[in-house]
């Protein structure tokens, strides 16, 4: 089995102790990201040198630049999880068990990509944000 780290953004305490539980059954660890580590990649968080995050950044097939954060953005402050080491299938798992378990519910979700893995955290959360409205807005048409 690959190593598998759960990133988890904007999570307070009960709700980070309930996602450890379900990350313990995803065989992952759990890892809190801190407002002070927000502006680190998601490279740097799960311990990857800058020369590997630039490695695996090359396999992108279509390179996929974060979107600028308008400087007028408030911060994206809901909870998020980006799944790194993940497989689908192990994603799909690991996702159900949220919905049956205590958490129920975690707005924003990614998985760890050549594309996203030097993206810092407040990009990444711009951009899942963005990805959620857009899907919330066209979902009740």
């Amino acid at each position: 089995m690959a190593y598998r780290t759960i990133l988890a953004v904007n999570f307070d305490e009960e709700r980070l102790r309930l996602l450890k539980h379900v990350g313990l059954a995803a065989q992952a660890k759990v890892r809190a990201v801190g407002e002070d580590e927000k502006d680190k990649t998601v490279g740097e968080l799960i311990g990857l040198t800058e020369d590997e995050t630039a490695e695996i950044s090359a396999l992108a097939q279509d390179t996929i630049e974060g979107t600028a954060i308008p400087d007028d953005a408030e911060p994206v402050m809901k909870e998020a999880v980006i799944l790194c080491g993940f497989d689908q299938a192990a994603a799909h798992e690991f996702l159900e068990a949220i919905k049956r378990g205590k958490v129920k519910y975690i707005p924003l979700k990614a998985m760890l990509t050549p594309n996203n893995v030097g993206w810092n955290i407040h990009t990444i959360l711009y951009e899942l944000q963005e990805e959620h409205e857009y899907f919330k807005k066209n979902r009740s048409r």
